[in-house]
């Protein structure tokens, strides 16, 4: 009898969950792909799939190349994006900036510009959009040139040395630019058990990404992957609060407000009335979103370069013609044609990040379709990246020059979205164009760069930003002076 009656009571559970979200049902019917099994939706589909370690996985979930197509995942849908005209409408729309839950957790944080929502997103965006001024950035061009010249004098050490993984020296090279241009933090970060340790949390951070048990606090904080995370962000947690204090001392020492363009001391001052626990947990997001971002895509380029050798030998080409050999001046920045359009190449190639997940918070109109309240949007910059209806025939390949301005009068302007686009666009955009730049012309200064690698095996993986499987194995040169 009580076995009836559970099942029962599970009975109109069911019904009346169902009841109640019967508008996203009858909008979700109108979406392009199937509806999956009753309760677990999609779920079956995700076996065997293995977005980890291989991205290109994560094509499989796509219809046939849609435009558009929902997956359930359980109750939850999910709608995929791989379209520039839905992305322009969808990045744009106010119905949809909020960051899914289930995409913020992981990173053990409840404040931070790129997982904060609401009132604490626009309140932190105008504190950090300070920092990010051009007059600000043009302010950073000798520490970029500094800590570029640094890492090439460190590379020294693998010339000719044969095959090694250099995103370690561009890690190291990235953090140190970060905590210095950003947290007025000056330290050596080259063999540091923090970029060890960061690397360890993210396979970690992907896990609990993927296992949506995880997302109830009261059994993750209950699991080993809690323990096993939280060690390897300690040393970290421990260096912020250590550049915390060195900050407020030496504002406390300075009278009036501070000065300086420091995002730290925006973070520090009085009128923003932020709590330690905020400005902790932005310094700590915004070290995994800047150095992290900056660190895979810069490691991604030399891969690049280093197995297309003609492409390399023409960026060459443009930095002996316009570098001394010196400093990269903020005017001479945009000198380097050639330079911006390997970056750019490799960054569609290779977006740092994959996806952008978006919560509507409201139904709205994605074009022809009506998108439910409730649902999850993926914009799939990865596979929008490589479709074939913008990029054409050839989308797979790396072609710098289809960055030329007459190659790109055509495409759609949202066909292309490394830093994404709209009120959440990346923060850091011109920041990150100009560090490449000037590290990459001190680069190919110094060394040339190969790889066994093939282009055609490279494999993209989620850390939760993108990177290469078969990592960054290079071996390096010393470039002969015309003299020598």
């Amino acid at each position: 009898m009580l076995l009836i009656l559970s099942l029962i009571a599970l009975l109109l559970f069911y019904i009346n969950f169902r009841w109640n979200r019967r508008r996203m049902y009858e909008l979700a019917e109108k979406i392009p792909g199937t509806n999956g099994l009753p309760i677990v939706g999609h779920m079956f589909s995700f076996i065997g799939l293995d977005l980890e370690n291989n991205l290109n996985d994560g094509m499989k979930l796509i219809k046939k190349n849609l435009p558009i197509s929902k997956i359930w995942a359980g109750s939850s849908l999910f709608v995929i994006v791989n379209s520039a005209e839905h992305s322009q409408t969808l990045l744009n729309s106010s119905d949809c900036l909020k960051i899914p839950f289930m995409f913020s957790r992981p990173f053990l944080a409840r404040y931070g510009l790129v997982i904060a929502n609401g009132d604490i997103w626009q309140k932190h965006r105008k504190i950090l959009s300070y920092s990010f001024k051009l007059n600000v950035l043009n302010s950073l061009q000798p520490l970029f040139n500094e800590k570029s010249k640094k890492c090439i004098d460190k590379l020294q050490s693998k010339v000719d040395c044969g095959y090694f993984n250099i995103s370690k020296f561009i890690a190291a090279l990235t953090i140190e630019t970060t905590m210095k241009g950003n947290f007025n933090y000056d330290q050596d970060f080259y063999g540091s058990k923090i970029i060890d340790d960061i690397d360890s949390a993210k396979p970690l951070m992907m896990k609990r990404l993927t296992q949506p048990w995880m997302n109830w606090e009261f059994i993750f904080q209950r699991s080993q992957l809690y323990k096993d995370m939280w060690g390897k962000i300690t040393e970290l947690h421990e260096k912020i609060d250590e550049i915390i204090e060195a900050n407020e001392m030496r504002n406390n020492n300075n009278e009036g407000e501070p000065e300086t363009t420091y995002v730290i001391d925006q973070l520090l001052n009085k009128k923003y009335n932020l709590s330690h626990e905020e400005i902790r947990d932005e310094i700590y997001i915004f070290i995994l979103a800047g150095y992290e971002t900056s660190s895979v895509s810069l490691s991604a380029i030399l891969l690049l370069l280093a197995i297309h050798t003609d492409v390399q030998q023409k960026l060459i080409n443009e930095v002996d013609e316009f570098f001394d050999g010196n400093d990269v001046s903020v005017e001479d920045l945009h000198k380097y044609k050639y330079t911006e359009m390997v970056i750019k190449e490799a960054l569609r190639i290779f977006p740092t990040i994959p996806i952008v997940p978006r919560k509507v918070t409201k139904e709205f109109q994605l074009n022809e379709h009506r998108i439910p309240k409730d649902a999850i949007l993926i914009e799939f910059i990865y596979a929008l990246h490589r479709n074939k209806d913008y990029w054409g025939e050839d989308a797979l390949k790396f072609i710098p020059e289809r960055f030329e301005p007459e190659n790109m009068k055509d495409i759609h302007t949202h066909a292309y979205l490394p830093f994404a686009a709209g009120k959440r666009m990346c923060i850091g955009h011109k920041y990150a164009m100009s560090f490449a730049k000037t590290f990459l012309v001190h680069f190919f200064k110094t060394y040339e760069i190969k790889s066994t690698h093939k282009f055609e095996e490279l494999t993209p993986k989620m850390t939760p930003t993108l990177e290469i499987a078969q990592k960054y194995i290079v071996s390096l040169t010393r470039r002969k002076n015309k003299s020598e």
